[in-house]
């Protein structure tokens, strides 16, 4: 194992195919730790988001140390670089300077972890991390998430600092290679320029786990990826934090909306007939086992949390399968997008 590493990592990323594999390689790897060794005063103190800091990275599987190697990483975030102890980060494997941007962008990993030691830190990164397992459920067009225990290390020191939980993110290049398309960055997006199940199919998630930190407009915590040979254009969502299924204290519902926490739902998504919007809902409830099964066997998450994010999902799909009510909070309440 650790040579098949190795020799992928070591090779020089001198052409886009290497570039992509890194997160797949992290995804293979069973009870995953991950020890970067850097000047953790200087991310803690700095937190610019235009700064590379010169840093070097272990991956343990269990005990056994199956990769090593020198990188960069760059605080990352809006709120969360603000006030977290350990801001959120990304990790660059390219360190070359000789590398085009592209390439060295394509190598880029970004890192969720706890913001501090606290328990409930702990609890809020898991949940985020279940987001994406969810969304997992609902379609392969969603990016996939890693699982790991994350530590520090001041450089010439072996000790290392708490460990807390975190999750990697499946870069874009990767997303998009496995997807058979490629990423795309208009400065504007319309709803009616995103294939339609793609969109339906966000927004409805969104619902279900009560999240209105989005904007297909601005693509604000959404990604688009072209499919050219399917001639599709697919809208992705990422980033869960304020969701009501998370429930972090710091999360507030969008500005303009007539709710007062984010535990409240409010449907964004373009006006269509029932018998089409029925098709999403019957996608969802089809599914409904599988969603509540992940949820509930998620075991990294307190028993707790996981019977309340359960509790959450199935007011979710009591919304889906009485025809008044959604056609109340979903098909009448639509074209509701926020531009801002």
């Amino acid at each position: 194992m650790f040579l098949l590493l190795f020799l992928f990592f070591a090779q020089p990323a001198n052409a886009q195919s290497n570039a992509v594999g890194s997160f797949d390689v992290l995804y293979g790897i069973d009870s995953l730790t991950a020890v970067i060794e850097m000047d953790v005063r200087k991310l803690q103190k700095k937190r610019d988001p235009e700064m590379w800091l010169p840093a070097e990275i272990e991956l343990f599987q269990g005990s056994k140390l199956v990769f090593k190697q020198t990188a960069e990483v760059q605080a990352r975030g809006n709120a969360r670089r603000k006030i977290c102890e350990f801001p959120p980060i990304k990790i660059r494997f390219a360190a070359d300077p000789a590398l085009p941007d592209s390439l060295k962008e394509a190598q880029v990993i970004k890192v969720v972890a706890a913001c501090n030691d606290e328990d409930i830190s702990e609890q809020l990164v898991l949940k985020e991390c279940l987001m994406y397992k969810l969304y997992n459920v609902i379609t392969e067009e969603s990016f996939r998430v890693k699982l790991a225990t994350l530590q520090f290390r001041e450089p010439g020191r072996k000790k290392t600092y708490k460990g807390s939980s975190a999750f990697f993110l499946e870069n874009e290049s990767a997303l998009a290679k496995r997807l058979n398309g490629r990423m795309i960055r208009p400065n504007v997006m319309s709803p009616k320029g995103v294939d339609t199940s793609s969109l339906d199919r966000l927004c409805l998630f969104e619902f279900m786990i009560g999240n209105t930190d989005w904007s297909i407009y601005n693509l604000h915590n959404i990604r688009i990826l072209m499919q050219e040979s399917k001639q599709r254009v697919i809208s992705i969502p990422y980033d869960f934090d304020y969701a009501g299924a998370v429930e972090a204290p710091y999360a507030v519902p969008q500005k303009g909306l007539n709710i007062e926490t984010v535990q409240e739902r409010y449907y964004f998504g373009s006006c269509r007939e029932e018998a089409v919007a029925r098709r999403t809902f019957d996608l969802f409830l089809n599914k409904r086992s599988a969603i509540l099964t992940v949820c509930d066997e998620f075991s990294e998450l307190s028993k707790s949390e996981r019977k309340n994010i359960h509790g959450y999902l199935m007011t979710f799909f009591k919304i889906l399968e009485n025809p008044q009510q959604a056609r109340k909070q979903i098909v009448e309440h639509c074209d509701n997008f926020k531009k801002n």
